[in-house]
């Protein structure tokens, strides 16, 4: 299946199995230090909180959400967890820690698109995302720069 094989193209970076580090389709993302985590963790915060508010309508929910996944997903990475898989699952119980009652969505769904997110950022094919799903995770990655 094309969905788990290969990422957009970036010079040296291979799949995870060339590597002999696991099963085709195991994405692991790279060691960042604790400057580049900051920035990645508060990025996919505002990136969550602005996808949210642009899927939906602005909420203050989203920012709270936002919020506990800058939080959940620099405390994942901090703890040496650098596999998408296991970071998704990890996620996903740390948000359920919000009320997601005024949310359209669930903590799963925020969960699964911070990691497409991530994926994307570090040049991996995403399977799920659509043109102005790509258009929008380019325009906030400019925000990086």
């Amino acid at each position: 299946s094309n969905r788990t094989k290969g990422r957009r193209g970036r010079p040296g970076m291979t799949r995870a199995n060339e590597q002999g580090q696991g099963p085709v389709g195991e994405v692991t993302f790279p060691i960042l230090d604790q400057g580049e985590l900051e920035k990645e963790a508060q990025w996919l915060g505002g990136f969550i909180t602005s996808w949210l508010d642009d899927e939906w309508c602005p909420q203050d929910v989203h920012v709270e959400i936002g919020k506990k996944l800058t939080l959940a997903y620099r405390r994942q990475r901090e703890s040496g967890n650098d596999e998408a898989a296991t970071i998704l699952l990890k996620l996903t119980p740390e948000l359920q820690r919000v009320d997601f009652t005024e949310a359209f969505v669930s903590p799963f769904d925020v969960s699964n698109k911070a990691i497409e997110a991530v994926m994307f950022k570090h040049g991996y094919e995403t399977c799920c995302s659509n043109d102005r799903d790509k258009k929008f995770l380019e325009d906030s990655l400019k925000t990086l720069s």
